[in-house]
Parts: C-alpha cells; sequence; structure tokens
C-alpha cells in the first residue's frame, strides 16, 4: 500500500496559492529576497513573469479600468471606488517583475464595543526592475497627479547618498501613513511608515542584515528548494504573538491554534515547478520550526521514482501545470472554521454554530458525516481546459472520494438547492445571479455568463470555471477510468 504523507494543518495556504497560480513563471532572483531586512515579521516574494497567467490576467483588467475611465464611465464613481480602479490599473506595472512584500511591524488599539483597529503598519513591497523603473514611475506620477491636492497633500524630493526618493505628505493620513518610493540600485522601493524606506534601502547595499544572512532562513530555503521556487514566503509568529498578543487579549494566539500553528515559531513555504515524471508538477515544501526544532514537509511533491501515469490518471494529458496534494479535505475544512470562529466575538460563534445546525436540520444532513467523512486525502489541481483569459483563479480541483459517493452527491444537492431557494426566483435582468441544475447533474452559477460549476462522480468532486469544463473533465475521467492502483489509505505525517 502507498504511504501517505499528510500535509500539516496550516498546508491549505500553500494548497490556495498553487491551485491559483499553477505558474509557468521562472525562479526568484536572489537578489530580491536579499533586500528584506532580516526582521521583517513577513514576507512574501514572488517572480510573476511576464508570461504569467496572473500578469497576463491583471494586464486584461487594467486595460478595461482604463479604457471605462477613458470614455467616462468612472466620472460617477466615488473616490473609493476610483481609488480601488487605479490600485488594480497599477498592480500589472509591479509584477511584471519579481517583487517582495514585507511587513515590518503592526500593532492594533482595542475599541470600546469590542474587536480591535489597526494603529500602525510598517512595511513595503520591493520590485526587482533592474533599472526598468519607467513604467513604474509613469504610474506613480499618474497617481500622484490624481490624488495630491496641495491644500492637503505634498509630495516631497528626497536626494541622499547619490539617490532620489519621493516622499507623500498627506493630512488625510495619520502620522504613521508616510508613504515613500524610489530606485535603490537593481529595485525599485515602495515603503509604507516612517523610516521604512531607509531601513531596506540599507538592506539592499548591505548595511543592514538581510533575510538571506538569517542562518534559519537560509538552512530552510536550501530545503525547501527555494533556488527553483516562483513563490516563497516566511513568517515570524514569534514575532507576531509578542507583539499583538498583549494588545488582544489571546486573540493571535487562539487563531493561529486553529490553524494548527499554536507551537510554531517561524515557518518557510515554497512553491516551484517541473516536477513528476514529465515535468508538469507543481511542487511545494515547508520548514517550520518548534521548540523541539525544525520540522521538513512536502506539500505537493511528485517523486520522479513514480511510475508514469500512477499519479498522472486523473489528469488530462493536455494540462500544462498540475498539483496533487495529500491532506485530508474533513481536517481543512475543520482547521479553517475553527481558526475563523477564533477570530470572531463569542457571541458571533454561537450564532454561526446555531445557524449551521439549522441548515443541517432543515436539509436533513450531516455535513461531516455524509460530506467530509467520504472524502479521500487526495486533492488535484490542473489547468485544463485552460480559461479563456488565463486567469489565474480559474482552476479546475478534483477532490478524491473514498466512501460513499451517492451520500456526498445527496448531501450537495440538498445544501445547494437551499441555497437557490435562498436566493428565491431571480428577475430575468443579465445581472441576476442564478443558481441552476442541470439535467446531467451539474450544478453551476449564473449570472449573464455561466460561473463556477461542479458535480460528482463515482471517484470525484470535479470543480472549475464553468460547467463545459466540468463536462470536459467528466468525459475524460469516463474515457479513461482511474487506473493508478493507488488505493486510499491512512495519512501518515511526513518524516
Amino acid at each position: 500500500m502507498a504511504r501517505r504523507t499528510a500535509v500539516p494543518p496550516w498546508g491549505w495556504a500553500t494548497t490556495l496559492v498553487v491551485g491559483a497560480t499553477l505558474s509557468t513563471a521562472g525562479a526568484i532572483p536572489p537578489g530580491l529576497v536579499g533586500a528584506v531586512p532580516a526582521d521583517a515579521w513577513i514576507v512574501v516574494a514572488i517572480d510573476g513573469g511576464a508570461s504569467s497567467s496572473a500578469t497576463a490576467a491583471l494586464h486584461a483588467a487594467a486595460f478595461l479600468l482604463d479604457q471605462a475611465r477613458r470614455i467616462g464611465l468612472a466620472s460617477n464613481a466615488d473616490s473609493q471606488v476610483r481609488a480601488t480602479m487605479d490600485v488594480i490599473g497599477s498592480l500589472p506595472v509591479v509584477i511584471r517583475h519579481p517583487y517582495a512584500v514585507c511587513v515590518l511591524d503592526a500593532t492594533a488599539t482595542p475599541l470600546a464595543g469590542g474587536g480591535h483597529r489597526l494603529a500602525e503598519l510598517r512595511g513595503g513591497v520591493i520590485v526587482h526592475t533592474c533599472g526598468d523603473n519607467a513604467a513604474l514611475e509613469a504610474r506613480v506620477q499618474h497617481l500622484l497627479n490624481t490624488y495630491v491636492n496641495n491644500e492637503i497633500a505634498r509630495c516631497e524630493t528626497i536626494r541622499s547618498e547619490g539617490r532620489t526618493s519621493y516622499r507623500l505628505i498627506d493630512e488625510r493620513l495619520p502620522l504613521w501613513a508616510q508613504m515613500e518610493w524610489g530606485a535603490v540600485e537593481d529595485c525599485y522601493v515602495l515603503a509604507l511608515g516612517s523610516g521604512v524606506f531607509e531601513r531596506i534601502a540599507a538592506t539592499v547595499r548591505a548595511r543592514q542584515a538581510a533575510l538571506t544572512s538569517d542562518d534559519w532562513f537560509a538552512a530552510a530555503h536550501r530545503r525547501c528548494r527555494g533556488d527553483h521556487a516562483y513563490a516563497e514566503w516566511a513568517v515570524r509568529f514569534d514575532r507576531i504573538r509578542d507583539r499583538l498578543q498583549p494588545i488582544m487579549a489571546g486573540k493571535p494566539e487562539e487563531v493561529l491554534a486553529g490553524l494548527g500553528l499554536g507551537e510554531v515559531q517561524r515557518g518557510l513555504w515554497t512553491v516551484g515547478v517541473g516536477g513528476g515524471s514529465d515535468g508538469r508538477a507543481v511542487q511545494a515544501y515547508a520548514v517550520l520550526q518548534n521548540h523541539d526544532g525544525d520540522r521538513f514537509l512536502p506539500i505537493c511533491h511528485v517523486p520522479d521514482a513514480v511510475r508514469p501515469g500512477r499519479v498522472e490518471a486523473p489528469i488530462p494529458p493536455q494540462a500544462s501545470r498540475y498539483a496533487v496534494v495529500r491532506y485530508s479535505p474533513r481536517r481543512l475544512v475543520f482547521r479553517v472554521r475553527d481558526a475563523y470562529l477564533a477570530s470572531r466575538s463569542p457571541s458571533a460563534q454561537r450564532n454561526l454554530r446555531e445557524m449551521w445546525a439549522r441548515v443541517e436540520a432543515e436539509t436533513n444532513v450531516s455535513v461531516d458525516r455524509d460530506l467530509l467523512m467520504q472524502l479521500g486525502p487526495r486533492i488535484v489541481v490542473h489547468d485544463y481546459p485552460p480559461h479563456p483569459l488565463d486567469l489565474p483563479l480559474l482552476r479546475t480541483v478534483l477532490i478524491e472520494i473514498n466512501g460513499s459517493s451517492l451520500a456526498v452527491r445527496t448531501c450537495l444537492d440538498r445544501l445547494l438547492r437551499r441555497y437557490r431557494d435562498h436566493l428565491g426566483r431571480p428577475s430575468p435582468d443579465w445581472t441576476s445571479l442564478r443558481l441552476e441544475h442541470a439535467s446531467d447533474g451539474v450544478w453551476y452559477l449564473q449570472a449573464g455568463l455561466y460561473g463556477p460549476a461542479l458535480a460528482v462522480t463515482d471517484r470525484w468532486v470535479i470543480i472549475s470555471y464553468s460547467p463545459v469544463a466540468v463536462r470536459q473533465n467528466i468525459a475524460f475521467l469516463e474515457a479513461r477510468p482511474d487506473e493508478d492502483g493507488d488505493s486510499p489509505g491512512p495519512e501518515r505525517e511526513a518524516p
């Protein structure tokens, strides 16, 4: 029987990143992470690449928003909507290059009625442009021309050590929300918070310790094959706890415990491509540091020694990328649920639990018994059929069934019918959201165009971006039954 590698409770985040991208981008350049200060709380580094689906999708969105603005469709939108449009329009200029987002500090203040409000955030975006700054600077200038008002906001030019940067002084923003940007050697830096730009600039110029000089990070980076990764992120959970725990009265600890990170001090994750017998497999790894040492776990890993066809059986040959995750969907749902409930007040937790109990009573199903306990430990994500716009989130997801497919189908049908009844009968307007159930068993959302769809087969729950995409996967699976011989077995923790 095949050995099962259980993804740890926090693996769901990596699963989402893998499924969202399945990127064709290259590896993150070493100089990018080398520009991040060593004491950063959170770092996310991505090599989007000019040909990646995420870049292409954002370019399409930016083009449409720009055309809408040119013909006056945005003139009646409120200021917040216009600002959001401008931010989205600026993203393709950033992610055409490798970039890193880092958080250096944050704090919150309690509210009188309960809850907390962000009191301060320090961090930045570092774009590895290699001097190709013209498009970024033009976009920044556009935003300045649009939003800077000399009466309440002004832009200062700062020249220091042979470099030029710009600082926005805006009376509408709190004092800590100072923004500064400019080129520093091979990088373009956009910083939030007083002194952050100087800290990052000093790191770029090797005058301050970089994350890459941290011994633990360097060792974890090597073990997770970071040199071949197109996405990498690291989190200092110990610093987050130390800073926010006294203010938020145990809430950070409860949320992290809900995610299975209660004992974790720091962690590093990577996602890359090129694995499996055919080079199409996404590979993802993680290293966690606990009080008793480090723990290495492969999240998406297809050993080259696996017999061709064994893992790839449910994956169409036309798919250019795929990921196979060994993780119990039941555990994933419980972890996400527990973390979300931990972030809410006791009264909100009680209301949510009562609401869900009513839903199960009205539909006469148990989601745990009739759905989650019937699902197997294998989740497959691939990019066939490709979305016409190659949008990064629109992939096909197959969730293995190793119990009763009839129980799974019945449970989902009853829940979705209840949701459809809750929506009511929409108007014939093309913008109305409708949930439809086709005669062949495919459920799908429709608002003018066909939206996300779902179906249940004897072996898989299939989720994709349209009914046509779901049906194409059903046809493939029916023409080629799962012949990998990899019968479900007990999950085991990775060594």
